[in-house]
């Protein structure tokens, strides 16, 4: 009964934990579709399985209060939990998504990851884009340069995966390319043509909010790729679906 108690305790105290640090990848670092945009998922299953499934079962086989090692035991365990824990947390935080910008007719998804050191952070033109957000990412647009030298770095940048989203000396704020974003949008109803899952999707996506019309473009990072829902009247952000897209 005392093992039991003992695990059952431990599974409570794993919850709590591990439920604090998905509140915060939910509703602080990866808000409003971006944990699903960037397969956040999959490193939740892992930290769920190591502290909330395994630490608590290791618990009930160990308990014994009458074994010497009892302590030891233990403390091994949670040791693991919290190595585990640690390192979890700290892949999502470095990997949390600092910017979302406009590039003309998608979205791209800027992580935490995409800048060794400050360097280039510091050449943005606004002192609000010098810094990695810790509460989401900022929604900027950027615009291509017209300094031939940095169109030379820009190029040289794509043969190796980067883009615009990374050089935060393009971005200019996401008012200033309202238009732009609604000029290469296209209805978000288009959508529902494509298969059963995104008609019941959208139509879910209509029902919770008022009736107006709304329009998408692709949101990607790396291979994975969205649909960004905008106001079809100011362009305003509204949600990313996990859609089909053409």
């Amino acid at each position: 009964m005392l093992r039991i108690k003992a695990a059952l305790v431990h599974l409570f105290l794993s919850v709590l934990v591990v439920g604090f640090v998905l509140f915060l990848m939910l509703f602080v670092w990866y808000a409003d579709g971006f944990f699903k945009l960037l397969g956040g998922s999959d490193l939740i299953y892992i930290i769920a399985g190591v502290d909330v499934c395994l630490g608590p079962l290791l618990t009930l086989a160990v308990f014994n209060p009458a074994k010497k090692s009892l302590k030891l035991d233990l403390a091994v365990i949670g040791l693991l939990q919290v190595s585990a824990l640690l390192y979890g947390a700290h892949v999502m935080f470095q990997s949390r998504p600092v910017f979302n910008v406009l590039e003309e007719n998608v979205f791209k998804v800027t992580l935490a990851s995409d800048f060794k050191d400050d360097a280039e952070l510091q050449k943005a033109s606004k002192d609000k884009w010098k810094s990695l957000s810790w509460t989401g990412p900022q929604l900027v647009a950027a615009v291509e340069p017209t300094d031939p030298k940095i169109k030379q770095e820009i190029v040289f940048a794509a043969g190796s995966g980067a883009d615009w989203n990374v050089f935060p000396k393009l971005f200019v704020e996401y008012d200033s390319q309202r238009q732009v974003a609604l000029k290469n949008a296209k209805l978000l109803a288009e959508l529902k043509t494509l298969s059963a899952e995104n008609r019941t999707s959208i139509e879910q996506f209509e029902r919770q909010h008022s009736a107006q019309t709304y329009v998408y473009l692709p949101i990607v990072s790396g291979y994975v790729a969205m649909a960004a829902v905008l106001n079809a009247n100011n362009a305003d952000f509204i949600e990313i679906l996990d859609v089909q897209l053409p």
